[in-house]
């Protein structure tokens, strides 16, 4: 389930506005406080997105702007497992404002947003708590530090008078918008260790509070891959094997194509084809039970890769019982809400593809590959949720 430009701030025509005209919107062109976060562990990546036009974004991080408004850059996509709501949650919490404030971007393409715990940029495994719960939470208390610092510096007044919430600066019963000290913060030195809330003090995480992305999920008006409109598009209908791993036909590994200039001729064209498919012997028997027999057939034999082997488990007395049980998962289908769709434009040496997916860098390569373009020069982005307008 993957959604495209979910966030308000960014709705709107894909083709009617270009990046620069995207910065401007933002703020990144007019000055603001922005904070990098290194998900990856790592102490020596810089901030995350410079206020220029030509910069890119190491990995996730925040901005606020002149304006108040409060971005938070996120890495992982949305595809129905509650990551968008999960990791803006934790930004939301160390900065003690509301999660539904929070404007929320999906990242771009790039080496620089991989999983710490996979290498690559993609979201599975269970991974986007387990990997960004401390990094995303200390990015934003560094942030609070930060903003109370540059308020206390402008007001005259010592930080520890000063909290944060709602998006506003207190000082006792006064208020100020954080916009106000923005461009104060980003010339102070950033701590890279401000104490984080205590458990005691949470607001939303753990609590049951609503899906900042539910309304637009409920009523129609989010957008998927399959919404995105590039001039002078075209749509095309594939005529998929029953059983995957047919032999490549019109440079496809899986199936047919017809192209046409609207979807339902290509989708007319694509009923009419009389399509005898030659199925692979070893694809025929494959089942969940010829899949189980496999994988305990390879956990029997030594061949394979050890990936974590330990000796130095304690051991006090002999144990009194022991457990014995194996845990099987039976082949599962990936059913998303949306259709299987994607959007490709190529305009010369450069293509932009708009697809719901887990990894926009493997959309990237893909459409490198079938585009002839050069993977080297590549660059794109995801655009909203997590449905993704990759450009190679």
């Amino acid at each position: 389930m993957a959604e495209l430009n979910q966030n308000t701030a960014l709705s709107g025509s894909l083709s009617s506005i270009n990046r620069r005209e995207f910065l401007r919107s933002t703020g990144l062109l007019g000055g603001g406080l922005i904070v990098g976060v290194s998900l990856s562990g790592c102490s020596d990546v810089g901030p995350a997105i410079k206020a220029s036009e030509s910069s890119f974004t190491p990995n996730a991080f925040l901005q606020i702007t002149s304006n108040s408004d409060i971005m938070f850059h996120n890495p992982r996509d949305e595809m129905g497992q509650g990551v968008y709501m999960g990791l803006t949650t934790l930004i939301a919490e160390e900065l003690n404002t509301h999660p539904e404030k929070i404007q929320v971007v999906i990242v771009d393409a790039h080496p620089a947003y991989a999983a710490p715990s996979s290498g690559v940029q993609v979201t599975g495994g269970s991974g986007s708590i387990r990997d960004h719960y401390l990094p995303l939470r200390q990015a934003a208390a560094n942030a609070r530090s930060l903003l109370l610092r540059a308020a206390g510096n402008t007001l005259g007044v010592p930080a520890e008078e000063l909290r944060l919430e709602e998006a506003e600066i207190w000082h006792g019963s006064k208020t100020f918008a954080i916009g106000q000290f923005a461009t104060a913060a980003q010339a102070l030195t950033l701590a890279n260790n401000a104490p984080l809330k205590p458990g005691s003090e949470f607001r939303f995480i753990g609590k049951e509070i609503p899906r900042i992305d539910a309304i637009a999920k409920s009523t129609g008006t989010a957008l998927y891959g399959i919404d995105a409109e590039p001039d002078n598009v075209h749509r095309a209908v594939v005529r998929h094997s029953p059983v995957p791993g047919v032999v490549d036909v019109i440079e496809m590994h899986s199936g047919l194509a017809v192209v046409a200039d609207h979807y339902w001729p290509a989708k007319k064209a694509a009923a009419l084809l009389d399509i005898e498919w030659h199925i692979p012997d070893e694809l025929r028997g494959v089942s969940s039970a010829r899949i189980r027999a496999d994988y305990e057939a390879a956990m029997r034999s030594d061949e394979g890769n050890v990936y974590i082997e330990t000796n130095d488990v304690p051991v006090t007395e002999a144990a009194r019982h022991t457990l014995d049980a194996d845990y099987w998962t039976p082949y599962l289908s990936h059913s998303p809400m949306e259709p299987m769709n994607g959007t490709v434009r190529i305009q010369g040496d450069w293509a932009e593809a708009w697809a719901g997916n887990q990894s926009p860098m493997a959309v990237q390569g893909m459409v490198a590959r079938y585009a002839g373009i050069d993977a080297d020069r590549a660059s794109g982005c995801q655009c909203g949720v997590s449905s993704n307008r990759t450009a190679a």
